[in-house]
């Protein structure tokens, strides 16, 4: 070998190892950068998913809220009408007894279907208001209570259901400001 080849190699090597630290930073930089990005977007990614089940919830919560006002309104207009402060033709007769039946039935399918998202005190909540329900229902079919005593007691029933169910929907959410 002749010593100009060997110089030019020694200088070749000596010019890459100045270049090293700048390759070996900028190896480091684009690892690090990978990482993070993997991290935020996982990140990013179970926050979406913590925001859609809050979502799911609140909506869970809203449908059976609507479900216990609409019941209880019907209730209210049914004892209205069973005092005779309530004028009714058979029709709308026949409407607030379809349209309570749908919303008792929207319940029952919110505490088997609500397990999933709403919390074990509202599933609770609402199968006490079902139980409340039918045993006055029972009541009234076997004479013990009156139309009126009836429709009277379910109002209530409704009344501190709604009260309580909104109450554990606000704790459940993190909506209550305690």
């Amino acid at each position: 070998m002749d010593s100009m080849a060997i110089k030019n190699g020694y200088t070749a090597a000596t010019e890459f190892s100045n270049y090293m630290p700048f390759i070996i930073t900028g190896v480091f930089s684009l690892l690090t950068a990978i990482v993070t990005a993997m991290v935020t977007v996982k990140l990013s990614i179970k926050k979406f998913r913590a925001e859609r089940r809050w979502e799911k919830k609140y909506e869970a919560y809203e449908a059976a809220i609507k479900n216990i006002s609409q019941s209880q309104g019907n209730v209210n207009n049914l004892f209205l009408w069973f005092k005779g402060d309530l004028q009714l033709d058979p029709q709308k007769q026949h409407n607030l007894v379809e349209t309570h039946s749908k919303a008792m039935s929207d319940l029952r399918q919110a505490i088997y279907c609500g397990g999933f998202l709403l919390s074990n005190s509202s599933t609770d909540c609402l199968q006490g208001l079902m139980d409340k329900a039918n045993s006055i229902i029972e009541r009234n079919k076997s004479n013990e209570i009156d139309s009126k005593q009836w429709a009277s007691e379910i109002a209530i029933a409704f009344e501190d259901c709604l009260k309580e169910f909104i109450v554990i929907g606000k704790r459940d959410l993190k909506l209550d400001r305690r």
